[in-house]
């Protein structure tokens, strides 16, 4: 694996990096991201260019790893995008309910992913069709209108949202 530019941040235990970025993922099949467990590889758009970052989680630390033209754009948003912003002590459920699912759900984390066009796209198709129709979309929309994603992990870009405002809307009917 080529080397690429590294950042640790400190993350409060207990963490839940797969149940903390799950919900970025569209689907099993998503070629612009895959969790497995205490790692993640995810390919974006940044404002300097494309990127690659594999995320892991060790103790008490997430080490991120990215390749490309935007990688270090990557890194420097990398806390935001696993949730290490988040002051888990200041949050205090004010009933059962919420005391409960806060026991239950203590290490995930609200996870900022500043690709706004990609979460967009993702959005509008999921909005226009079924839930497993959305994911077969995304998947074909980023072979269609992404490109392979920089360095390794055999990932694909996002849509290009500059492709996407290109196509005409039968283009993305059959």
């Amino acid at each position: 694996m080529s080397e690429g530019a590294t950042r640790d941040i400190a993350i409060e235990e207990p963490y839940d990096l797969f149940m903390t970025l799950f919900p970025l993922r569209r689907g099993n099949g998503d070629p612009t991201m895959r969790i497995d467990g205490r790692e993640v590889w995810r390919a974006a758009r940044t404002p300097s260019g494309p990127a690659t970052v594999r995320i892991q989680h060790l103790d008490g630390v997430v080490r991120t790893t990215a390749w490309g033209s935007g990688a270090m754009w990557a890194l420097e948003h990398a806390d935001a995008l696993v949730g290490a912003r988040d002051e888990v002590a200041a949050f205090e459920p004010r009933d059962d309910v919420m005391r409960s699912i806060w026991r239950q759900t203590r290490g995930v984390r609200l996870p900022r992913a500043l690709d706004v066009v990609r979460q967009l796209i993702a959005a509008v198709l999921e909005q226009k069709v079924v839930g497993i129709e959305a994911r077969r979309a995304w998947r074909r929309m980023s072979y269609a209108l992404g490109e392979p994603a920089p360095g390794p992990g055999g990932l694909r870009l996002p849509p290009d949202p500059a492709r996407v405002g290109e196509t005409p809307y039968f283009g993305f009917h059959r």
